[in-house]
């Protein structure tokens, strides 16, 4: 078979969706010796990161002797998916295009075409994400979006031969959603980086969480939570967050919170030391397709405060504290007990360490293969 995928993520920082697509086809490509491999990229988006640092995610998939990189370039996204890429496919007769990041061609020339749902954030938070702008333009654009975005989910992804997706919970939004049939709708978890596990390092003064502007992420509540701790913990122990805003420094401000410490973004090998000297991860978000980051804590042993709703605790199960992300009094509570208990903190590691290994990318191409060779019959 000939099988085509869109790679335009790896040419951007490798989180989320990324991690998914870059580890996905490795695991597939580097154990497939039948098959042939396209990834479609377009290396003049101006969204891309710097060719310095996509290059060598890129030249990793290159070793294979049955995968080439095609280059498409297009003045906008929409043009890219929906009348550059069904040209090329046409032109190379693929057998299945397979789309990983919630993007999806109307028209696919392809005998068949696989879509990654990841979640639907995009319907579920659909005006505070599209009507945001301000201005006769700002809103022009919103509009614009607004119906790419509702035709996708509403239109096209129904229309796959099938649909992926990271979790029981956003395989029945989908449905809910989409009105696509449970039945062609499949799940595959999702899983941590190798980079991410546990070090022979010791635990530091401090709990770490993700700064975001996503209204989603919920990190506004996270740091009402840590302001609400009793004065002798906050004295003793700080929040990093990592990845700086302006609007959640500004709030640390407002809280009066010294002990509150931003960090700008970095995804790198550093980013492991730093869970693993965590005392404890906190993820509060109100909803998430799978949710790779407590994952990643737990691969560490780091002990994780998660978030009752969507998918989160079926990938967490009983290997964290569920909070209520509307309660910034219960996300405080949970973080008092992992402050003030080394029991509870040693409990959660262990079941964490546990709770990781259901999950890894070589389940997740198993089942992406298996699922390629179901529809192809």
């Amino acid at each position: 078979m000939r099988i085509g995928f869109d790679g335009r993520l790896l040419l951007r920082p490798l989180r989320g969706m990324a991690v998914y697509i870059n580890n996905v086809f490795h695991e597939l490509i580097s154990t497939d010796s039948k098959n042939e491999f396209r990834m479609y990229v377009d290396t003049h988006f101006a969204y891309n990161a710097p060719p310095k640092t996509y290059a060598p995610v890129l030249d990793a998939f290159k070793k294979y002797p049955n995968f080439s990189i095609v280059d498409i370039n297009a003045s906008n996204a929409f043009q890219w998916e929906q009348i550059c890429l069904p040209k090329k496919i046409r032109e190379e007769r693929l057998d299945i295009l397979h789309m990983p990041a919630n993007r999806a061609p109307f028209l696919c020339p392809a005998k068949k075409m696989v879509v990654t749902v990841h979640d639907m954030i995009e319907m579920i938070f659909f005006k505070e994400y599209f009507r945001t702008l301000r201005g006769l333009r700002g809103r022009f654009y919103d509009y614009r979006v607004g119906l790419y975005i509702t035709f996708m989910y509403k239109k096209i992804f129904p229309r796959a031969d099938m649909i992926i997706t990271d979790s029981e919970h956003s395989r029945h939004d989908i449905h809910r959603i989409t009105g696509t049939p449970l039945a062609k709708i499949k799940v595959s978890h999702l899983a941590q980086n190798a980079m991410f596990k546990k070090l022979d390092v010791p635990r530091e003064d401090y709990l770490l969480s993700f700064g975001s502007v996503a209204i989603h992420k919920n990190c506004e509540n996270v740091l009402r939570a840590f302001a609400a701790l009793p004065e002798k913990l906050k004295r003793t122990y700080k929040l990093l967050m990592i990845g700086k805003t302006p609007q959640l420094e500004t709030l640390a401000k407002e809280l009066g919170e010294k002990n509150i410490v931003f960090q700008d973004a970095d995804f790198s090998p550093k980013l492991v030391e730093t869970f693993n000297k965590a005392l404890g991860f906190v993820f509060a978000s109100h909803y998430e397709g799978f949710g790779i980051p407590p994952v990643e804590a737990m691969a560490c042993g780091t002990p994780v405060i998660a978030s009752t709703a969507s998918s989160v605790p079926e990938v967490v199960g009983d290997a964290a504290l569920l909070v209520n992300p509307a309660d910034p009094t219960q996300i405080r509570d949970a973080m008092e007990k992992i402050l003030s208990s080394e029991t509870t903190r040693q409990k959660l590691s262990d079941a964490g360490l546990k709770r990781v290994q259901l999950f890894s990318w070589k389940k997740a191409a198993d089942i992406h293969r298996e699922l390629f060779a179901q529809i192809m019959e």
